[in-house]
């Protein structure tokens, strides 16, 4: 049975909601059937009650959840300027909910729900119908989800870092401008300090693929 007190109020939609909230604020790797319950104060069999599945369910419903909240742009006619601005649109849902773009493209059978399959099928059809051919398309794909990846995992590994980092960073270097070891390091860490994730998404993205047009000599 459901137990009693806050459990009243939610249905599986609900408990769907606090999760994206849950996800949001400490990370997918963190929920459980127990640590949701617990952060709604209810207790775990109540969400079993609307997850029979476990925490398997309770990752797919997250995760298509997620992606619901991508909306992908129109195509036009250049298939790269699309693919930067789909990357720009999927970096902007996933890196809000740590952890699920790491599940995304996991390509485990647990994580390829219905969300990242439809996902996927949309990308592949636009670059198939914009005359690439089937390798192509699939070396297209691997090439922005392998840069989109990296970006997720910046966003996500500098998520807590306090606004005073920077200048922490900078105290351990040194007084010594010459010492060997941190010469070079001193010539750029002002720029390194300021990079953040997303900052070069679409320039970085961009420059692969007019890279790879270029190679193969597939036009825009």
């Amino acid at each position: 049975m459901v137990a009693t007190g806050r459990t009243g109020r939610f249905n599986r939609a609900a408990f769907t909601d606090e999760m994206l909230a849950f996800v949001s604020d400490r990370g997918l790797d963190q929920l459980s059937m127990r640590s949701l319950g617990e952060a709604l104060g209810v207790s775990h069999m109540a969400v079993y009650h609307h997850f029979p599945g476990g925490r398997d369910e309770l990752l797919q419903v997250t995760t298509d959840a997620v992606l619901s909240q991508i909306d992908l742009p129109e195509f036009s006619d250049d298939w790269i300027e699309w693919l930067v601005q789909t990357a720009e649109r999927v970096f902007d849902v996933l890196s809000r909910y740590p952890g699920v773009g790491a599940h995304v493209f996991a390509r485990h059978p647990v994580y390829l729900t219905s969300g990242v399959t439809e996902m996927i099928d949309t990308i592949m059809g636009t670059l198939l119908n914009a005359g690439l051919t089937e390798a192509e398309a699939v070396e297209v794909w691997t090439v922005g989800e392998t840069w989109l990846v990296g970006q997720l995992w910046i966003a996500e590994a500098t998520r807590d870092r306090p606004p005073s980092a920077p200048a922490e960073i900078r105290k351990l270097f040194p007084n010594n401008r010459a010492a060997d070891g941190t010469r070079n390091l001193r010539r750029v860490a002002r720029l390194l300090l300021e990079e953040s994730a997303g900052k070069h998404l679409s320039s970085g993205l961009r420059d692969l693929l007019t890279g790879f047009s270029r190679r193969t000599g597939r036009t825009r």
